[in-house]
């Protein structure tokens, strides 16, 4: 059915054979649930480091527009003041408030330094108030902005790992995932070789183009 509509009415594709679709929609947000520590953008952007970590995000922060279909995404936040560490410079290069729905105009674009990375902790997979639920994936418990920590491939992956081994701890304990001290699931997923190595500081990862640190002239591609 696909492919005669395909043959009939795009351009080019006469011809065309159709091997396979995908068979689920890549949803990048859905609800998410509040658990015992809500993770944040400046977490993420800071990199943070979690006792309970139970995993790591190295990407750049990547808000798409929750709801307009003309606008894109803009790979930052804004803050009142420079933070040590991070990207900042002056807003001026950034003066589309519409891409920033959930937050205040403020004086500082703001990106994540890519030669670090922030932990996602064991506790953001637990739902407050609610037991015997474990979460993984883009539902754990985030702030809008730091929700590329959880929804791109091999976070959701890491994540799916560390609730299945959290899960097969609370059995063998006999307790429920609120009682499991975090700090266990990260060593065990620490011995079994299962926890994401962190970057090697040798290493120099890829920064927006010519973005430097506290205030000076911003010329970037997004």
């Amino acid at each position: 059915m696909l492919e005669e509509v395909f043959r009939k009415y795009f351009p080019g594709y006469e011809n065309c054979r159709l091997t396979g679709i995908g068979s689920l929609p890549g949803m990048r947000e859905t609800r998410r649930v509040i658990g015992d520590y809500i993770l944040s953008d400046m977490d993420v952007l800071v990199g943070n480091k979690f006792e309970d970590g139970i995993t790591i995000v190295t990407d750049i922060l990547c808000q798409h527009h929750p709801t307009s279909r003309k606008k894109g995404f803009y790979a930052h936040t804004h803050v009142d003041k420079p933070i040590e560490g991070v990207y900042c410079v002056p807003a001026g290069a950034c003066n589309d408030w519409d891409m920033h729905p959930f937050m205040e105009g403020r004086g500082y674009e703001v990106r994540n330094n890519q030669e670090t990375y922030c932990e996602i902790p064991y506790r953001c997979l637990v739902p407050k108030g609610l037991d015997n639920l474990l979460t993984a994936g883009r539902c754990i418990s985030t702030t809008w902005h730091a929700q590329i920590a959880s929804r791109l491939i091999a976070p959701s992956f890491n994540l799916g790992h560390a609730a299945g081994v959290a899960a097969g701890m609370c059995l063998d304990m006999g307790i429920l995932p609120h009682d499991l001290d975090g700090k266990l699931v990260r060593k065990e997923l620490v011995e079994a070789e299962s926890y994401p190595m962190p970057l090697d500081p040798g290493i120099t990862r890829r920064k927006p183009k010519e973005l430097v640190l506290h205030g000076e002239q911003l010329r970037a591609h997004y």
